[in-house]
């Protein structure tokens, strides 16, 4: 019996650490990626500027539009178009948000118009983004 759970437990510590070594250069290997890939985004990113998290979301979805290619689910065809509709509908945020900001300031437009079409593009864009974002895995 004690032979039995002896070789038990040198098979389990063969795997677990075989495994586990194999996460670790794995995990380096891949935020080494990460960060190459990343790099210009991070660089420029500064805390105080919501602009920045606009331009790394934009830049995460783009990057996982152009891969896509290699996901291997049924459905996969689907997910990237309502990918690529998420992030046309960013754009298009960030393009109507500061032409909004451009009219209020200018005063061409009330704050009460500002608000009302700010509420509009806001409900457009985020909703369809938030139904959405669960299917962007693989």
């Amino acid at each position: 019996m004690k032979n039995k759970l002896k070789i038990l437990l040198e098979d389990i510590t063969y795997w677990y650490n075989n495994l586990f070594l194999f996460n670790v250069f794995y995990n380096i290997k891949n935020g080494l990626k990460n960060l190459w890939t990343y790099k210009s985004v991070i660089w420029n990113d500064r805390w105080y500027d919501y602009d920045y998290i606009m331009k790394i979301l934009l830049f995460k979805l783009k990057y996982n539009i152009e891969n896509w290619d290699k996901a291997h689910y049924v459905g996969s065809e689907f997910t990237k178009k309502r990918m690529i509709v998420c992030y046309n509908r960013l754009e298009e945020y960030n393009t109507n948000l500061e032409n909004l900001q451009e009219l209020l300031f200018t005063k061409k437009i009330s704050k009460l118009e500002y608000l009302k079409q700010k509420d509009k593009l806001l409900n457009k864009t985020w909703k369809s983004f938030g139904r959405n974002i669960q299917r962007f895995w693989d």
